[in-house]
């Protein structure tokens, strides 16, 4: 419940992705998110009062998330309001497309009762605040992750989701019931996140309002005096809530809408390749106002079994491969976490892979005994030689793999789980447009013995991002460009060279983009990773060798890269004068498989 706002029409009705606000009752409005989105920096958003006989878009394509209110009438049974009976359509709809949805206490009802989930009557009203904290899955999701545990909500409902949707997921608890939970890019809240205490007031003075009280056994006077030095914290807390909304789900499908309707074209469901794709670099494009690229799916979106059913239906095999120099310490821990969960008990993974590259400390052997499948770096097509870098170990395991889809993981993770490999597959076995899917995820960093929460990816935040900003403002939109998680279609890593360095993630992206669009690459939430951090001269050597396939993608993104230089470090020797050593820093690439494999076939 909340008093409607007024006058909240959206100006500019020509703009992608605005926020569909369905309204249901007077009584029942915006309250305390009315200024957020008026006054805040919500976009274009709009208001539909749906009892009143509007009708949200019909076009999902034009809406960039629906914030759904609550209301005064009864989900149990849609049936006594026609327009509800469409609402939870249109509901089931937007959710099916991928659209972020917010759901406020009959919101919330009304989400579960379109996706499956059961809506039935309390006993007794719940009516009060109401400490909540996260689950594990809430610490994870981006609309609750920054919600602060043990910050109570206000509750004022008599019916409630008793059965959860199939596969949803709760995210915050507390109380008696189901406060929060997802499902897909569905998120729901029981409570009222925009109620604060002068709403409260209004709500008790309504006579309307007296019974639901009466029955729970709460006087209206004690309810708003325990609630007015709470409602400070709860509406803060309920403003994060819309904010990381608005600022993560929301914000990333209107980059995709803007993509879409920008200067590049269409992908139309081939693999046919778009030379000149990408416009001249020097001012070409303009920065675009909102991240490109598609919403980031969370990696709970997938379920492990229903992929490998899909798996099995196409007839398709997936290699999960993970290049591997003296990562002894952590690959074997790796390779049995996959083999036990997503080998032997789910049947998921046809393949493991360990491409050892020279490794002096028995990394290769580790991987046996633990249940991969090892391959020598340099025994894989031996003819051509073999380089150290990371691609090259890459670009030899796409060689050396059996698989039509390939997973590659770095063999240093240390917080690995089958959700690497299940987010990550995910995409491509559910849309087959997508050809790529790159992994996200919270970087923690290692300072002193200590693990803060951030400060990882210090050469994205650096050089990665700023440049692909400037230069490549298609790919502004990646969250973690130089991430060593991905998933591929054996179709597309064929096409692509493959730079043997530490530059193949970045290169890889704008060779896709390129060629088939940024609509063919996907990002995947997979919560927070963990490994091994390098020292800062050896991230000076990586930035180098980065900048040189930034800069040659940047003037003929079809030239073949050959390129290096010099970078002097400074270090003290032993008798603590101050030096600089001179590191040779060289960028090369190998050519696309299929014309080492098939010379003369490719088009």
């Amino acid at each position: 419940m909340a008093t409607a706002t007024t006058g909240t029409r959206r100006a500019d009705r020509d703009a992608a992705g605005e926020l569909v606000v369905l309204h249901h009752s007077e009584v029942s409005g915006l309250s305390a998110y009315g200024p957020a989105l008026t006054e805040g920096e919500a976009g274009p958003w709009h208001l539909y009062r749906m009892a009143e006989g509007e009708r949200p878009p019909e076009d999902l394509d034009d809406v960039g998330g629906v914030l759904v209110l609550g209301g005064v009438m009864s989900a149990v049974d849609p049936g006594h309001h026609a327009w509800m009976a469409a609402e939870l359509r249109w509901l089931q709809e937007a959710v099916a497309h991928e659209v972020p949805v917010l759901g406020i206490c009959l919101g919330a009802q009304l989400l579960a009762a379109s996706l499956g989930g059961e809506v039935v009557p309390r006993d007794v009203p719940q009516v009060g605040a109401i400490p909540l904290r996260r689950t594990r899955t809430g610490r994870e999701n981006p609309v609750t992750s920054g919600w602060r545990d043990g910050t109570p909500a206000l509750f004022v409902h008599e019916d409630e989701v008793s059965s959860l949707p199939p596969d949803a997921q709760p995210l915050l608890e507390g109380g008696d019931g189901i406060p929060a939970w997802r499902f897909g890019s569905a998120v729901a809240v029981q409570f009222h996140p925009e109620v604060d205490a002068a709403t409260l007031a209004r709500w008790i003075a309504d006579p309307g309002l007296h019974p639901l009280l009466d029955r729970a056994g709460v006087r209206g006077t004690e309810l708003l005096a325990s609630y007015r030095p709470q409602a400070p914290a709860v509406v803060a807390e309920g403003l994060g809530l819309l904010a990381r909304f608005l600022a993560g789900p929301v914000a990333a499908r209107r980059g995709a809408l803007a993509t879409r309707r920008g200067a590049l074209a269409t992908r139309r469901g081939t693999l046919a390749a778009r030379p000149g794709a990408l416009a001249a670099r020097p001012g070409a494009l303009a920065p675009p106002s909102l991240p490109p690229g598609r919403p980031i799916v969370h990696h709970t979106a997938f379920d492990a079994e229903e992929l490998r059913e899909r798996l099995h239906a196409t007839g398709q095999r997936v290699s999960v491969v993970l290049p591997a120099r003296n990562e002894a310490a952590t690959v074997g821990d790796i390779v049995t976490t996959l083999r036990e969960s997503l080998v032997d008990r789910v049947g998921l993974v046809d393949e493991l892979l360990v491409v050892d590259a020279d490794s002096e400390d028995g990394t290769g052997e580790v991987a046996g005994r633990a249940g991969a499948r090892v391959v020598r770096q340099r025994e894989v097509l031996p003819h051509l030689g073999t380089v150290s870098g990371k691609g090259e170990a890459m670009w030899k395991g796409l060689a050396a793999a059996e698989g039509d889809l390939l997973v590659y993981l770095d063999a240093d993770i240390v917080d690995i789980g089958p959700r690497f490999v299940i987010g990550l597959l995910g995409p491509l076995l559910h849309d087959p447009d997508v050809l790529l899917t790159k992994a996200v995820y919270d970087r923690p960093l290692a300072d002193r013995g200590q693990l803060r929460d951030s400060g990882g990816g210090r050469v994205t935040e650096l050089l990665a991002r700023p440049a692909l900003a400037l230069w490549f403002p298609e790919l502004a939109g990646l969250a973690q460009p130089l991430s060593g998680e991905i998933a591929a279609r054996r179709s597309l890593l064929e096409q692509l060279p493959f730079v043997q360095g530490y530059g193949v993630e970045v290169a890889m992206l704008i060779d896709i983009a390129d060629r088939f669009g940024t609509e063919a690459i996907r990002q995947v939430d997979l919560g927070r990773r963990t490994h091994d951090h390098q020292e800062l001269p050896a991230l000076g050597r990586m930035a180098a060798e980065l900048l040189q396939v930034l800069t040659a993608r940047r003037g003929d993104p079809h030239a073949a890269l050959a390129s290096e230089l010099t970078l002097w470090q400074p270090a003290r020797d032993e008798t603590g004068a101050l030096t600089l050593s001179p590191h040779l820093v060289t960028a090369s690439e190998r050519p696309p498989l299929r014309e080492v494999l098939h010379p003369g076939a490719h088009g």
